[in-house]
């Protein structure tokens, strides 16, 4: 429930970094000749403001199927708000399920840029939240 509840404020807060302009073909196709266990590994971040504050959106996927989420305050460095569980992954489908890994808490289409540095997060047909990887895993 709290990791619900989580996502749902991360993307109420979120709202500042959204793009709401159209995907490239390239971000919308998935290309099938690659892990994405392998490429979503590492940290991804998306920065912008929000009531003349300074937030970043921080996912840190690891090899053991774990990740980190966390939104950043970069004015005084430190979390917000942050979140550990377990992911699983298909072709188009980033799965987050709780701590305990039971229960599916969370479900978002995803893609990569033709160069894998740039990961993309749908939440509906038109919201979605663009990371970079600023960091290999």
């Amino acid at each position: 429930m709290y990791i619900g509840i989580f996502f749902l404020f991360l993307i109420l807060v979120s709202v500042g970094c959204v793009d709401n302009s159209d995907t490239t073909d390239s971000q919308k196709d998935s290309p099938s000749s690659f892990d994405p266990y392998e490429k979503i590994v590492g940290v991804w971040m998306s920065q912008g403001s929000n009531d003349n504050k300074t937030f970043a959106i921080i996912y840190d996927f690891f090899s053991n199927l774990s990740f980190f989420t966390g939104l950043f305050d970069v004015n005084t460095s430190s979390y917000v708000s942050s979140q550990w569980g377990m992911y699983e992954l298909d072709n188009e489908t980033v799965f987050f399920y709780g701590a305990d890994g039971n229960n599916i808490t969370s479900s978002l289409n995803y893609s990569f840029s033709t160069d894998f540095n740039t990961l993309v997060l749908f939440f509906d047909d038109d919201k979605y939240l663009t990371l970079s990887k600023i960091e290999q895993g």
